[in-house]
């Protein structure tokens, strides 16, 4: 949940909602912008970083492919609506 994050090194992917939420919602007190998301998984991997915010795809690809190291929070933090045009 957001008050876990608030206390630890989060990674999220530059350019991306996940990161413009993270530091201005969450407002962790590291917060790790990485260029690739294999660069942010990475982090995850070797502990440079304690959690990531990304989406929902994302992160169930990144625990089938490393098995039980990491889980999926249940609960998105966000959702992102579709513009429509008027």
């Amino acid at each position: 949940d957001e008050a876990a994050l608030k206390e630890v090194r989060v990674a999220a992917k530059e350019g991306t909602t996940d990161l413009e939420y993270l530091r201005e919602v969450i407002k962790p007190e590291v917060v790790l912008p990485y260029l690739t998301q294999e660069d942010v998984n990475a982090a995850l991997s070797d502990s440079r970083a304690d959690a990531a915010v990304m989406d929902q795809l994302e992160a169930e690809i990144l625990v089938r492919r490393t098995g039980d190291d990491f889980r999926v929070n249940s609960k998105p933090l966000f959702s992102v609506l579709p513009m429509l045009p008027v």
